[in-house]
């Protein structure tokens, strides 16, 4: 998924760097404020599938986890989030200014908050591993932290 995110967000800015004709008088900067809002709406059916495994996870409880992999894949995500959001940092945070124009599109920004969730996310899963390899019995603890990070994030 944030693949598709990332990949709507570039072909945005793509479109958006086309040249105005005839009909679009102002170029096609639309197409960079319609990929975001795709973006963004991306994140949020995402969220809402993964919120209703989270509690049916936790209402049945009729599931094994393997802390281990969890730790592994958590921790990846948590460095890869994190160099994502190194790059994408815009060079001003408060205004969002970047040396080459004179101000970062909404999809750089869209894409920013995106790694910033993300990372948020890998940091609860990290968490969830952690207790339940300390306490397999805990299993309960990953709904929980997810939805709990979910409450974080918006």
């Amino acid at each position: 998924i944030d693949f598709i995110s990332y990949f709507i967000s570039i072909t945005a800015i793509w479109i958006a760097k086309r040249p105005p004709t005839r009909r679009m008088t102002f170029g096609w900067h639309r197409a960079e404020v319609l990929g975001a809002l795709l973006s963004v709406f991306t994140i949020w059916v995402v969220t809402g599938v993964l919120v209703y495994l989270a509690v049916v996870r936790a209402i049945h409880q009729d599931y094994d986890l393997e802390p281990n992999p969890m730790l592994i894949t958590a921790a990846l995500g948590v460095l890869v989030n994190i160099i994502m959001g190194i790059v994408l940092m815009p060079n001003d945070i408060c205004n969002f200014r970047n040396k080459n124009q004179n101000e970062v599109g909404i999809n750089v920004r869209a894409a920013f908050i995106h790694v910033l969730g993300d990372l948020v996310q890998s940091v609860g899963v990290l968490m969830g591993a952690i207790v339940i390899k300390i306490k397999p019995e805990w299993k309960l603890a990953d709904p929980i932290l997810y939805v709990f990070v979910l409450q974080f994030l918006f």
